[in-house]
């Protein structure tokens, strides 16, 4: 893989969620055979929704979902069935549309006060994340050693691997 960035232009929204998709594919696919699954951070917003519905139309069959693991890189602090939750976005339009396990969906759980939430989420990325994330990044998480769930501050990053 080049370290050079690259730019593609595609001639519509379309052509960029197929691309996209096909890369969600592709990365997914290694991830599988390297390390036994795929974990997935999803953005929230209204713009993954082309994707969304790029990958349950047409890319369905394409991975094993029970080996796929979702968390999201953010969340609006409210609870997962208000209209703007971006878990809600994914579960609507992904999620509830795929065959992926309960047990495989991460949510931030943006109900709960902000200390408690890091505190909940700190804990489930560090239970999550010992083994290295596949695909081209991995989870770093601080506060976090070992089994030290008693970290109160949460900050997750995402680093190229090298």
């Amino acid at each position: 893989m080049s370290s050079e960035p690259q730019v593609r232009v595609f001639p519509s929204d379309e052509a960029l969620f197929r691309a996209a998709a096909e890369k969600f594919r592709e990365i997914g696919t290694q991830a599988i055979r390297e390390h036994g699954k795929y974990t997935v951070a999803l953005s929230g917003g209204s713009t993954p929704r082309g994707l969304h519905h790029e990958i349950v139309t047409n890319f369905s069959s394409a991975l094993p979902w029970k080996k796929v693991f979702f968390f999201w890189g953010d969340e609006r602090h409210v609870p997962p069935d208000f209209p703007e939750s971006n878990f809600r976005m994914a579960k609507e339009t992904l999620l509830s549309k795929l065959p992926v396990p309960a047990d495989n969906i991460f949510r931030m759980p943006g109900e709960l006060p902000d200390a408690t939430r890091a505190r909940a989420f700190t804990k489930t990325l560090c239970v999550s994340s010992f083994t290295p994330l596949p695909g081209h990044y991995r989870a770093l998480i601080s506060t976090c050693s070992a089994w030290d769930l008693m970290a109160t501050q949460l900050r997750c990053f995402l680093a190229p691997r090298g």
